[in-house]
C-alpha cells in the first residue's frame, strides 16, 4: 500500500499448523519487494519472543520454510499481539480457551475458559476483546493475574455471529465482520467508554458498551477477515471458494475499492472444532 500506514508495526503475527509465527515487513523492505524471515513466537525454552526486528530480508516471492518451535506449546487457532508489544493472546484449537502470555515469559499470564471464540483484538489500553457465542463480546483485563472479564453489551443483530473483530487505533471504534441469515457484512460501531458525566459516580468509568453498528462496504461480496489500515480505512479480505481479494473500505460510508494484484489461492483447510475458519485472527 502507498502511502505506508503511519504508526504501523513492522511485525505481524499469524498461526500456521496450530503454531504461532511472526515476520517483519518494514517500509524499507516492502518497497523493495522483500519481507523478513519467519521466526517462531515461542523460543526453544517456551519463552514468548516478540518484536524480533527487521534484521534480515528475503524476496517476498521466495518459498519460506517454517523453523522449529517447541511442542510443549498448546496448538492455537489464532493469535493477537497488543499494540505496545507487551502481550500475546492465543485461542486454543477448539475455540474454548483464551490464553495470555507476557513478552519474554515462559508460562501463561492467564487462561480463561470461553466457549466458541471466533475473534480477538487488543485495544490501546492492553485490554483484550473477544467475540464468542451469540455475538457476545468480552473484555479481558491484563492488569490482573485473575483476568477480570465482563460482558460488553452490543447492538449487533440478534442471532448473528461475529467472524472478525478489530479495535481502531484510537480505541473508540470497533470494526467487525458479522454473519447474519443473509450473509456476512462489515460493520462499524462506536465504543462508549463509560466515562462518568457531571455529577455521576466515578465507578461508571469501568463500563463499556458497543453502540449501534452501521454497515460498511456493502459491495464487498463475502468478507472473511479485516484490519485497520489507518484511522479512516479498513483492509478487508474477501473470499469465495478458494479465491481471495483485498479491498480498501473507507469508514465514512463510501464504496469499497478492490485493490489491484492477485492473491494466492486459499488453502482448503477444514474449519477448527469451534467452526472458526482457519484464516481468522
Amino acid at each position: 500500500m502507498n502511502p505506508y500506514p503511519l504508526f504501523a508495526s513492522s511485525a505481524f503475527y499469524y498461526v500456521a499448523n496450530g503454531q504461532a509465527w511472526t515476520r517483519c515487513a518494514s517500509e524499507a523492505q516492502v518497497t523493495t519487494g522483500s519481507v523478513g524471515l519467519i521466526f517462531p513466537v515461542f523460543s526453544r525454552n517456551g519463552a514468548v519472543a516478540l518484536n524480533h526486528g527487521c534484521t534480515s530480508s528475503v524476496q517476498a516471492t521466495s518459498q519460506a520454510g517454517l523453523p522449529g518451535q517447541p511442542r510443549t506449546v498448546p496448538p492455537l487457532s489464532m493469535v493477537a499481539v497488543s499494540p505496545d508489544g507487551k502481550y500475546l493472546a492465543g485461542v486454543g484449537l477448539g475455540g474454548d480457551t483464551v490464553t495470555v502470555w507476557a513478552s519474554g515469559a515462559t508460562k501463561p499470564y492467564s487462561t480463561l475458559p470461553l466457549r466458541g471464540v471466533t475473534a480477538i483484538s487488543w485495544d490501546r489500553r492492553d485490554y483484550l476483546w473477544a467475540a464468542h457465542g451469540d455475538t457476545t463480546t468480552m473484555i479481558l483485563q491484563t492488569s490482573s493475574s485473575n483476568s477480570n472479564h465482563s460482558a460488553i453489551p452490543n447492538y449487533f443483530p440478534p442471532g448473528s455471529k461475529i467472524l472478525g473483530l478489530s479495535i481502531a487505533p484510537d480505541g473508540v471504534r470497533v470494526a467487525a465482520i458479522v454473519q447474519t441469515a443473509s450473509g456476512s457484512e462489515v460493520e462499524l460501531a462506536a465504543i462508549d467508554s463509560g466515562k462518568p458525566g457531571p455529577g455521576q459516580s466515578a465507578t461508571r468509568s469501568s463500563a463499556r458498551t458497543i453502540g449501534p453498528p452501521v454497515q460498511l462496504g456493502p459491495n464487498v461480496p463475502n468478507p472473511i477477515a479485516l484490519t485497520w489500515y489507518d484511522a479512516d480505512n479498513l483492509l478487508v479480505l474477501d473470499g469465495a471458494g478458494d479465491q481471495t481479494s483485498l479491498w480498501e473500505v473507507p469508514v465514512d460510508g463510501q464504496p469499497a475499492t478492490e485493490l489491484p494484484g492477485v492473491l494466492p489461492a486459499r488453502s482448503p483447510s477444514p474449519p477448527t472444532a469451534s467452526g472458526t475458519p482457519w484464516w481468522s485472527g
